[in-house]
């Protein structure tokens, strides 16, 4: 991981107590609700869709998408150093996230990403589940096909190269 993520950086800033935001969190804009943006689903579909079942937290359900860089606390120094020290080797590098298309441009502008990372690659696994694939070296990209749920990792070296004794 280059980025500390979490959205209890923002509804800390939401609410008033820890205790608020844990509830919400669980009841509410879940980690499941929140990894169907990760698949695909537009942003702007899925605060309507939550807003329709939880009217009284609509404000809420649409900060987390229109403050969504609040969720970013920042770089995990010691990730982004060994990335730099990996990077003056002679290694191609690649990356995984399962932010959404939508979000990963804003931690990508926002943070050491804009160098770092060249092209992209969309992977399908599980149920329509979608990982980006960033190519931290090379730009230029091919479509994934679909990959079984613990299959990103193997498409990710079949389609780039190597095998798993040459990976970090």
């Amino acid at each position: 991981m280059l980025v500390d993520w979490n959205p209890r950086y923002l509804y800390r800033k939401i609410f008033s107590t820890e205790a608020e935001v844990e509830d919400f969190l669980a009841r509410v804009c879940t980690a499941e609700w929140n990894q169907e943006q990760d698949r695909g689903r537009p942003w702007a579909e899925a605060v309507k869709l939550l807003q329709a079942q939880f009217p009284q937290h609509a404000d809420e359900i649409a900060a987390y998408h229109l403050r969504w860089p609040e969720t970013l606390n920042g770089e995990l120094p010691e990730s982004v150093a060994l990335l730099e020290q990996l990077r003056s080797e002679p290694v191609r590098l690649l990356a995984l996230t399962n932010w959404s298309a939508e979000t990963f441009p804003v931690a990508r502008e926002r943070f050491c990403l804009p160098a770092m990372v060249r092209g992209h690659h969309r992977v399908r696994r599980g149920e329509g589940d979608q990982a980006g694939c960033r190519d931290l070296r090379a730009a230029g990209a091919t479509p994934w096909a679909d990959a079984g749920a613990h299959g990103v990792h193997r498409r990710l070296v079949a389609q780039c190269g190597g095998g798993p004794d040459t990976g970090l």
